[in-house]
């Protein structure tokens, strides 16, 4: 659990840009998916010993494995968890199987998103207690997160 508690966006390692809401241009329609079923999304983190690490978060229906790696592919796997999935859109939650940790967020329409010029849909999760609360820091801010990126 202490490599997920670390992972964050690396930058230099894959550009992330946000593209900022005009709010006097019409929106695209809302893009957001209706099940994150059978997804892969992924995501950059540092690693114990400094080191980059690789996650890929693969969902099935309700069941999903994190799998830590250290090259984006076919890459040395560093762990796997299993985790159990919750979605109601845009709404994501995931249970740790290994030891009950929790994380809650959403997922973020990708016409805002783009890494590498690719437009992306986020996934930004909060670590929550069993009241499904965000837990937060001394400093006031959420104590972990975790961000995945599928296209």
């Amino acid at each position: 659990m202490n490599i997920i508690k670390r992972l964050a966006l690396m930058a230099g390692a894959a550009t992330l840009s946000l593209t900022a809401c005009d709010p006097h241009k019409d929106i695209q329609k809302e893009t957001i998916p209706d099940s994150i079923a059978y997804t892969e999304w992924y995501s950059q983190g540092v690693g114990e010993d400094e080191a980059t690490v690789y996650y890929t978060l693969k969902i099935e229906t309700q069941m999903a494995t994190l799998t830590a790696a250290d090259a984006p592919e076919n890459g040395h796997i560093i762990s796997q968890q299993p985790l159990e999935v919750s979605y109601t859109k845009p709404n994501v939650r995931l249970r740790f199987l290994s030891d009950g940790g929790r994380f809650a967020g959403y997922i973020i329409d990708k016409q805002y998103t783009t890494i590498n010029g690719i437009n992306v849909y986020i996934m930004q999760l909060f670590e929550v207690d069993d009241k499904g609360e965000v837990i937060m820091g001394d400093d006031g801010k959420p104590a972990s997160t975790m961000i995945f990126w599928k296209e």
